[in-house]
């Protein structure tokens, strides 16, 4: 279970669904994470663009998921609203 922020401590997000083989993806990735600095959101984990096995173990750390490409991370992205 996720632990509840302190005072003053950033929001956490989850950024699914960018892959290595998707067209401008890492730009679209770029670009949210620039909008999410804006409004003081930190990222916690990208998935499963670079995303390494301790990455995976620390999804649950996140507040919220933002679900850029629903074609590859809809599945999880349910899977976790669940569980």
């Amino acid at each position: 279970p996720r632990t509840p922020r302190g005072p003053g401590e950033a929001p956490r997000c989850n950024i699914l669904g960018p892959t290595a083989l998707g067209f401008r993806h890492r730009d679209d990735l770029r670009e949210i994470r620039q909008l999410l600095a804006c409004i003081g959101v930190t990222v916690n984990v990208t998935a499963p663009l670079d995303a390494t096995p301790s990455d995976l173990a620390r999804l649950a750390e996140a507040d919220f998921n933002v679900v850029l490409y629903p074609e590859v991370a809809h599945q999880a992205a349910s899977w976790m609203s669940r569980n």
